[in-house]
This record gives C-alpha cells, structure tokens and sequence, in this order.
C-alpha cells in the first residue's frame, strides 16, 4: 500500500499536494467541494422534511375555531360582519379580528391519540411514517371540506318573506348542530331589494340590486336570477358548490352532496316534464337556439338544486336573459304562468356548452299534504328497484287542511264551489301581513294525523317551535322591531 509521503507523521490535509502520481491539487480540491455541497445539501433536505412533517401533521391534527365558512363573517350565525356588495355594514356588527378567527382550537388526533408534548418527542417518532400519516389525514380532510354546499336563501323584506325565511335558518341552525360533520357549509340569506333591512344583524345577509320595476312588472320571482349572478361575481364563498333554496323550505336532515363539478343535483317536478305536455315542445323550441334534444331539458327548477360555482356562473346570466324573454312572450307567459322561471333555469342549463346536466332525486325534498311521512318511497331510473329513503327538505308551500276526524280535505270544495277550510289546518298566506304567534299557529292535535299524517304533524311542530325560539316582527321601516316570544 502506496503511503502519503512524509510518512505516518504527514498532515492529515497532505493529499492536497501536488506531488506525486494522481489527479492535480485542483482536481482533488474540486472533488472536496462537492463533497461538502452535498453533505449540506443532504443536510437541508432531511430537515425540510422533518419540519414539514410535524407542520402538516399539525395541520391535520388541529381543527379550527369554527370562522366565517362564507365570506367577511358570514358564518351561520348571528352577529358576524353582514354587508351589501356596496361595502355597507349593518348598524352594530363588527368583524371578528383575522387572527383571533383564524386561532386553532387544539383536540385529539384521530384514534384518540393526543398532540405529542414536545418536539423532541416528535422527532422520535419515524420520519416516512409521519409524513405518510399526515398526507393521508390531510387529504381525508380536504376531501370533506371541498364536497360542502353553501346554503343560498332569496328573498325580499316583506312580511310574508321574512318570518319564513327566519323559520327556514332556525333549521338550518338545528341541523348545523345536530350533524356537525355533514357536507351542510354555510348560510346566505340574498336580499334582492337594494338597501339593508331588519333582520341584517340576525341572519348572515348579501344585497343585492334588484331588477327595475318596469322588468319584473310585479312578479318579484324575476329578481332571482340577477340576484345569484350579483352574488357569484362579487363574492366569495369558500365552498365550490351553490345550494339554491327557499324561505319555506325547512330542513329535516343534510342531504349529501350529490352534485359533482361536471353534474347538479335537482328535485324533479312532475309538471315540469317536457315530453308529458305537447304544449311545452313548441314553446322549448322557441327559445331553444341551441335545438338540444328536449332530454337535455330536464323536469327541475332553480330550487332545490346543488350546482357547482363554476357551472352556476356559466348559468345565471342566460337564466336571467331567458327570465324575461318567457316573460314577455304572451304564449309562454299565458300557459307558463308562475312556474316561467323554473322553465327559464332548466331550459338555460341546456344551452351552456356542454349542457349542464342533473342528477334527480325525489328525495331531495317532501311536501305536505301530499308526502305523509318524512320518508319517500324513491325509485332509480335503469330498473335499480325502489328504496324508502329519508326525506331532506320540507317544502310547506301547499296549505294543509284536515277535518274533525283527523282526514286529509285538501282542495275539497262545497256546493257553490268555495274552498272548505278544515278543523285543523295550516297555511302559510294566512300571514301574508302579519306575523304567527303561538296563538295563531296551532298544534294538529288530533290522533288520526299523528298516526296517518306525521309530516303534516311535524311541519306545524317545528314552525312553532322556531317561533318559540324568539322570532324578530319586522314592520319594514329602519330601526322599529320587537321580539315575539309568546
């Protein structure tokens, strides 16, 4: 073995020298440099790695305050910074501080196991194992997280509008609490009027501009469509998805979510098949300037729906300018009626390129007298077979009407053709101008609609009890309001 010369006693940097056979000093120099490049570079690397795999198991581990899931603090309850797309704030709500929304609540990580005390006790733990357990548990959670629908509400000032619309997020609040971990995001009430109102500090609120009075002529259900387009193009929710709901539409449980980014989710109408009525052909063909297959015109309306953002943008803006073409076409005004609107929705959705399509379910939502119970009996197209399935919306929009025996009279009539009004019933256009009250709202005490009519029983039940909770009488004009707790 060739030895260093100088012998045994040689300076350990005597391999430098350029003596001798072998490669140059510079060469030698050269490879002791990148020798210690990569040292630190390999150095660099395992504590990136380290640190960001107690930084993501962190993130994984920790769950936040619960914060604003829509935006500036709209965040399903009262009292957060409620404001029109004009900047304004309502009187008396202030946003919580970024930070102090933001500050995470420290709980037990999954499987019960705790947050480690230290991080010398976390460098213990093996590096790839606790990446690999914090990727996983971070994508389970975004997974959740991406799938929440935002709940969007319309509506005006007006009596009729407002108590439902309070009874409609009393629910929405109970089933926020009872099912903390359904895909239920958060809450918006559109107000399309233009100005705040009374309920701007109870309920999470956007206003919205109206359309002018000499387009919707009245029929208010013509504010709808610019109101979602002022809502999408001005805000910004954190949820990907849209849940276009109603101030009579109470909910009885979370329902999935079952629209994807490529397809909605909708309730079908029985009245809204376009090959059930050879009237409805020529009046689709006459705004149908892309002559789709009237399969691509499916039987829903705008509400209930779930619809990704991205297809409800595409969407708003010929919605609207369908709206008033149906509108101001005698033939479909005339035969259309109130149900133009829902015409102009579907009939829109057709047009996009591709076409929006749905996925319908009848169990998306109930209505009483005609859905006995909170469970429908739904079939699935393809022969799949029929599944009694839990109903998710509870649509009160029809009156309820039961005799002294406790049976259904709906629609019944007398001999000069006058509706006849039941012993026990309910109807939401008695307070068309005035709000319930307990005394006024009463229970359908009756044994017979209990056991044959449970829904119908129900209904009543949870409209009393959101009254009960302490429901806000409006009258419609600024800073003049009480609360109805009787």
């Amino acid at each position: 073995m060739r030895r260093p010369q100088g012998g045994a006693s040689s300076s350990p940097w005597s391999f430098l020298s350029s003596g001798g056979a072998g490669p140059s000093r510079e060469v030698k120099l050269f490879h002791l440099l990148a020798l210690c490049i990569g040292i630190l570079l390999g150095y660099t690397w395992v504590s990136f790695a380290l640190g960001s795999s107690r930084s993501q198991w962190r993130h994984a581990h920790l769950v936040p305050v619960r914060s604003s899931e829509a935006f500036g603090g709209l965040e399903g309850g009262s009292g957060g910074a409620i404001s029109d797309l004009g900047g304004r704030a309502s009187a008396g709500t202030t946003a919580a501080p970024e930070k102090e929304r933001r500050k995470p609540e420290r709980v037990a990580g999954e499987g019960g196991s705790k947050r480690p005390k230290s991080a010398k006790e976390e460098k213990k733990r093996s590096i790839f194992k606790s990446i690999a357990t914090s990727l996983s548990s971070a994508q389970k959670q975004g997974k959740k997280t991406g799938r929440k629908y935002h709940m969007v509400v319309t509506t005006d000032s007006a009596v009729y509008n407002s108590w439902q619309v309070q009874v409609c997020y009393y629910w929405y609040k109970r089933m926020k609490e009872l099912h903390p971990d359904s895909d239920l995001g958060g809450f918006t009430r559109l107000l399309h009027t233009g100005r705040p109102d009374e309920l701007m500090d109870l309920i999470p609120t956007v206003v919205v501009e109206p359309e002018p009075p000499e387009k919707h002529r009245g029929y208010k259900v013509l504010n709808r469509p610019w109101a979602f387009q002022q809502f999408l193009e001005k805000t910004n929710i954190t949820e990907d998805y849209i849940f276009m709901s109603e101030p009579d539409h109470l909910m009885l449980k979370p329902m999935p979510n079952w629209a994807t980014e490529t397809m909605a989710a909708a309730f079908p109408f029985h009245y809204m098949k376009a090959r059930d009525d050879p009237k409805h052909a020529p009046l689709i063909a006459h705004f149908n300037d892309k002559n789709v297959s009237l399969d691509k015109i499916f039987p829903t309306g705008n509400s209930p729906v779930i619809i990704s953002k991205r297809q409800m943008l595409k969407v708003a803006p010929v919605w609207r300018d369908l709206a008033f073409r149906i509108d101001t076409y005698k033939p479909s005004k005339e035969y259309w009626g109130w149900v133009l609107e829902m015409w102009a929705f579907t009939i829109s959705c057709s047009q996009q390129d591709p076409p929006v399509e749905f996925e319908l379910h009848p169990e998306f939502m109930l209505q009483t007298p005609w859905d006995r119970t909170d469970k429908i009996n739904a079939c699935d197209e393809g022969s799949n077979g029929c599944a009694l399935k839990d109903g998710h919306i509870l649509h009160f929009t029809y009156g309820i009407d039961f005799d002294e025996a406790g049976e259904s009279i709906y629609g019944k009539t007398d001999e000069n053709g006058r509706i006849v009004l039941g012993t026990y019933r309910f109807d939401k256009r008695e307070f068309t101008i005035h709000y319930p009250t307990l005394d006024t709202v009463k229970l359908l005490d009756h044994p017979t609609i209990k056991k044959e009519s449970p829904l119908s029983y129900r209904q009543v039940e949870m409209i009393r009890e959101a009254i009960a909770a302490g429901m806000r009488v409006t009258t419609n004009r600024h800073g003049s309001r009480r609360l109805l707790r009787e």
